[in-house]
C-alpha cells in the first residue's frame, strides 16, 4: 500500500510475478479482497470487466468463450478513467501486484526461479518476435534438454528390438519412425515432473527412464497412423518422408502397431512398487484409448468440414494432443512417488500445457513454413478444419496460448516448497507456447 506524498517504486515484471506467489495483502486499505483462483484470474483480464460488479452474477465461462468475449469487446471496468493497453504477458505478470514491504519470508532459490519465469513469460509471445530470457537461464535449460533429449533417445534404442532382426523390414520402418528425431516433449515432461517431485536413486531414474521411452513410442506410433492416406494423408514428418511413403503403407501400420504395445512393455519393467506400475499403466492406456488420443482423433475426422463451437474444439483437443502430454507428467510424478497434493497440481499445470499444444500448433500451421515446420504447413486450412486461428483469429489464438500458459505457471506455483525444484517444468511451458516448429 502506498503513503500519501511518497511516490511508488516500479517493478520489474519479475518482481511482480514473484511477488504474486509470494503473496502479498491487497492495496485497498481497510477492504478485504477475495482471492480468485488462476482461471478466475485469467478469465477477468480477458473479459476486461471486474468480477466485483455488485447484484450481478457472472456465468462461468470454457478457456475459449474467455477469448471470444474478449475479443467481441467489453467496458471498461473503471468508467470514466482511460486504460492502457498492455500486453498479455505485461496483463499474466501484474496480476495481482502486492506490496514487498509486507510479504512473507520466501526461501531465496524460489523467489529467484519464480522471478526469472516471470521474466521469460512477460517478454515473448507465440509466434511472434522474443527478447530472449537472461543467457546463463537460456544456456541451462538448453543444456538440460539436450542432456535429457539424449537420455530418453538411449532408453529408446534400449526397448526398441534391433533394426537387423527378423522381421528386418518392420524394426527398421520401427527405428526410422522413433528414432527420426523431434522435440520430445513427451519425454522431458515426465523427466521434469520427475525432478519436480524430487525423484531419487537408481530405481527412480530406471522408472522415469522407462515412462519417457513409453511416452515417445506411443506419440511415435500415433504420428505414423496420423500419416496414413485414410487419416490425415501427408508425406512429410519432421522433414523427412513419412513412414508410409519410405516403406509402404502396410509396414506403416504395422510398425505403429508393434510400437503401442511396446509401450506397456517398458511400463511393466520399471522398478518401483507393483502398486505405481498398475497406476501408470492405467494412466498410459487411458489416455490413448477412445476417451483419450484416438477418441480426439475419430472426432477430427468427423469434424472437417464442420462449424465447432470452441467448446466442441476444447474437448477435440484436450483428447487428441493434450491427454499424453496430459499423461507424461503424471507419469513422472508415479515413477517419482509423488503425494497426491504434488499430482493434482502437476496434474493442473499438464492440462494447462497440454492445450497450449494444441493451440500453438494451429498458430504455427499459418504462420511457419513445411522447411521450418518440418511438415506440410497450411494443411488444416486446406482441409477446411476447425482450428483456433479459425474460431478466435490470429490474434485471439495467440492471447488463448499466453492465457494457457499462466495458468500452467499458476499451477506450478500450488507446489508450494516443492516448487523450486519444478523450474524444468516452468521453462518447458515457455518452450511450448513459444516454439517455432
Amino acid at each position: 500500500m502506498s503513503a500519501p506524498g511518497r511516490p511508488k517504486r516500479e517493478f520489474s515484471p519479475g518482481e511482480e510475478v514473484a511477488q504474486r506467489l509470494e503473496g502479498s495483502p491487497s492495496s485497498a486499505p481497510g477492504r478485504p479482497k477475495r482471492e480468485s483462483s488462476p482461471g478466475e484470474e485469467v478469465a477477468q483480464r480477458l473479459e476486461g470487466s471486474p468480477s466485483s460488479a455488485p447484484g450481478r452474477p457472472k456465468r462461468e465461462s470454457s478457456p475459449g468463450e474467455e477469448v471470444a468475449q474478449r475479443l467481441e469487446g467489453s467496458p471498461s471496468s473503471a468508467p470514466g478513467r482511460p486504460k492502457r493497453e498492455s500486453s498479455p504477458g505485461e496483463e499474466v505478470a501484474q496480476r495481482p501486484e502486492g506490496s514487498p514491504s509486507s510479504a512473507p519470508s520466501q526461501p531465496p532459490e524460489l523467489k529467484a526461479s519464480s522471478a526469472q519465469v516471470g521474466e521469460a513469460r512477460l517478454v515473448v509471445r507465440p509466434g511472434g518476435p522474443a527478447v530472449p530470457a537472461p543467457r546463463a537461464d537460456r544456456l541451462a535449460f538448453e543444456s538440460w534438454q539436450e542432456q535429457h533429449r539424449e537420455r530418453a533417445e538411449a532408453a529408446l534404442l534400449r526397448h526398441l528390438p534391433p533394426a537387423q532382426a527378423e522381421p528386418a523390414r518392420l524394426h527398421e520402418a520401427m527405428h526410422y519412425a522413433v528414432l527420426g528425431g523431434g522435440k520430445r516433449v513427451r519425454a522431458l515432461l515426465v523427466y521434469a515432473a520427475g525432478q519436480a517431485c524430487q525423484a531419487s536413486g537408481p530405481a527412480a531414474a530406471a522408472a522415469l527412464d522407462a515412462a519417457a521411452a513409453a511416452v515417445e513410442l506411443v506419440h511415435a506410433y500415433s504420428l505414423v497412423h496420423d500419416d496414413l492416406p485414410c487419416m490425415d494423408n501427408d508425406v512429410l514428418r519432421r522433414g523427412l518422408p513419412t513412414v508410409h511413403v519410405k516403406y509402404d503403407e502396410a509396414t506403416a501400420m504395422l510398425a505403429g502397431d508393434a510400437l503401442q504395445p511396446l509401450a506397456f512393455e517398458a511400463l511393466a519393467g520399471m522398478p518401483i512398487a507393483p502398486a505405481l506400475v498398475v497406476q501408470a499403466t492405467q494412466v498410459l492406456a487411458g489416455a490413448i484409448g477412445s476417451r483419450g488420443m484416438v477418441g480426439g482423433q475419430a472426432i477430427d475426422l468427423q469434424s472437417v468440414g464442420v462449424a465447432l463451437d470452441l467448446a466442441q474444439l476444447e474437448t477435440m483437443h484436450r483428447l487428441k494432443t493434450g491427454a499424453l502430454l496430459r499423461a507424461s507428467v503424471s507419469l513422472g510424478a508415479i515413477a517419482a512417488g509423488a503425494s497426491s497434493a504434488a499430482r493434482l497440481a502437476l496434474d493442473q499445470y499438464a492440462q494447462a500445457v497440454g492445450l497450449a499444444f494444441q493451440v500453438v500448433d494451429d498458430i504455427l500451421d499459418v504462420t511457419t513454413d513445411s522447411q521450418i515446420l518440418g511438415k506440410t504447413a497450411g494443411k488444416d486450412e486446406a482441409a477446411n478444419k476447425p482450428t483456433y486461428v479459425s474460431l478466435l483469429g490470429l490474434e485471439g489464438a495467440r492471447d488463448f496460448a499466453e492465457s494457457l500458459r499462466g495458468q500452467a505457471h499458476a499451477a506450478l506455483a500450488d507446489l508450494a516448497e516443492a516448487a523450486r525444484h519444478a523450474r524444468a517444468l516452468a521453462r518447458l511451458a515457455d518452450f511450448v507456447v513459444l516454439r517455432t516448429h
